[in-house]
């Protein structure tokens, strides 16, 4: 009778250990961690670089409008037409009102479009890794080179097809009193670049999470 309650005893034991051990190889796996570089994907996507052509587009065809209005001011003055002169610096200070303005928001809108998509294509990169969070690179003191994705998310985004919609006018429209705004051409670098912008909001990102949201200064701003 006491050989079978040992015996019983020693088999629980036994099932007890087994159950534990099993238990052990059951354990969650631990967290696997990527990091993206922002500022090279901006660099190295084609979607990017369409996006930065896209603002310096609109910025040419701005600044070859206040060029040509500059002439036929200077002509005015050459020919002491006060009316003409007067005229076109008004037309001026108007059309560079609405010029500023549409760069700003054409730079915006584009720069948030862009960070969107590449939120979405980071969640994806990470779902399919089974990653359980994208740190970007420039938050992180140090990591292995095997959980970089940046080539991966380049490859993804620049599949994407990216709409950013009509291109604004410039048409002048209604602009401030004149002795508020000065007839001055905006400077080459007035409108930032979405890999410019992106590269000083990439400090600012903690990380792309699994479920990326809208966002490039941007990325991102990132426009």
């Amino acid at each position: 009778m006491k050989k079978n309650v040992i015996l019983g005893g020693l088999l629980a034991l036994s099932m007890f250990g087994l159950m534990g051990m099993g238990g052990n190889k059951e354990e969650a796996p631990k967290p696997v961690v990527g990091v993206v570089q922002t500022v090279q994907v901006y660099e190295q996507s084609k979607q990017a670089k369409l996006a930065t052509e896209r603002l310096e587009k609109l910025q040419n065809e701005a600044m070859a409008k206040l060029e040509a209005m500059q002439k036929e001011l200077e002509a005015a003055e050459e020919a002491k037409d006060d009316v003409k002169k007067q005229r076109l610096q008004v037309e001026m200070q108007q059309q560079l009102y609405t010029m500023q303005a549409a760069l700003e928001a054409e730079q915006q809108k584009v720069v948030q479009t862009l960070q969107g998509v590449l939120q979405k294509v980071i969640g994806e990169c990470r779902v399919e890794k089974g990653m359980s969070v994208v740190f970007e690179a420039g938050t992180v003191l140090s990591y292995d080179q095997a959980v970089d994705i940046t080539a991966e998310v380049v490859s993804k985004l620049d599949k994407e097809t990216i709409d950013f919609g009509p291109l604004p006018s410039l048409e002048s429209a209604p602009a401030p009193e004149a002795s508020d705004a000065a007839a001055e051409v905006p400077a080459e670098s007035s409108v930032e670049t979405p890999a410019e912008t992106s590269a000083g909001a990439a400090q600012t990102d903690a990380a792309a999470t699994a479920e990326p949201a809208a966002p490039a200064e941007s990325a991102a701003s990132a426009n």
